[in-house]
């Protein structure tokens, strides 16, 4: 069997990690802007309350099944944390 090169797509990976990380940033700033407007505020704060508060709701959103808006609230409670510490 003779394999025909046209047949191949080339894939730009490096291109599609930016659209990848693009795409989830945007869905993860589109939900901290409907979570902000619903007047939650304060995850920048850096005390013991605030951090053990992020800690605690990142452990319950990993009890939850793993859907897409899930997986979102997972990726805004990790930055919060790195963002703190």
């Amino acid at each position: 069997m003779e394999l025909n090169i046209e047949n191949f797509r080339v894939v730009d990976e490096e291109k599609l990690l930016r659209a990848l990380v693009n795409k989830f940033g945007k869905a993860m700033l589109d939900k901290l802007d409907k979570k902000y407007s619903e007047g939650y505020k304060g995850w920048y704060e850096d005390n013991e309350n605030n951090i053990e508060y992020l800690e605690n709701a990142l452990l319950d959103h990993f009890k939850k099944p793993l859907a897409k808006e899930n997986l979102v609230d997972i990726a805004n409670f990790c930055a919060f944390l790195w963002n703190i510490k």
